[in-house]
């Protein structure tokens, strides 16, 4: 491969709705450099997220959380004071992450089924989901930064 020329190669992990492109290129000196490059689709997809949390229910939760790439949910009671003081805190990243996560609210009194699928013992939860997966969860309110520092984990 000469100087300047540019190659893509497409893979794909297994386990992953997504693909990863990665291009290099070579510098006058034969030193490669390689980048990787967001899916496009993963662009187009989030573009439509919305951005305020979404009501789920065990009848709806499985497809929302099919639906996007990344995906908060917030496990809450009305009678839960600490889910009280949780709740401002999804509304406000919902708006700062739109197009970047989506947010979803859960009422765990009037879903038991979802609630005990992912064992909620105590709330609030904040459950996080990449590619429809569980891979995080937050239990008890925390303060902003906290639930900002896990999302951009699975950035």
């Amino acid at each position: 491969m000469g100087p300047g020329r540019v190659e893509q190669q497409t893979q794909v992990f297994l386990g992953h709705l997504t693909e990863t492109e990665f291009c290099w290129s070579t510098n006058a000196h034969g030193v490669r450099h390689i980048s990787e490059r967001a899916d496009p689709a993963l662009e187009i997809n989030m573009t439509d997220s919305p951005d305020a949390p979404v009501k789920v229910d065990d009848s709806s939760f499985d497809s929302f959380v099919s639906k996007y790439p990344l995906i908060l949910v917030d496990c809450w009671a009305p009678w839960c004071g600490p889910c009280r003081l949780v709740s401002p805190v999804i509304d406000a990243l919902a708006k700062e992450y739109k197009g970047k996560v989506a947010f979803g609210k859960l009422n765990t009194d009037e879903n038991p089924g979802t609630s005990g699928r992912f064992d909620i013992m105590a709330i609030p939860t904040l459950l996080v989901f990449k590619n429809g997966k569980p891979v995080d969860q937050i239990v008890g309110a925390v303060p902003k930064a906290r639930i900002e520092d896990t999302l951009k984990k699975h950035m």
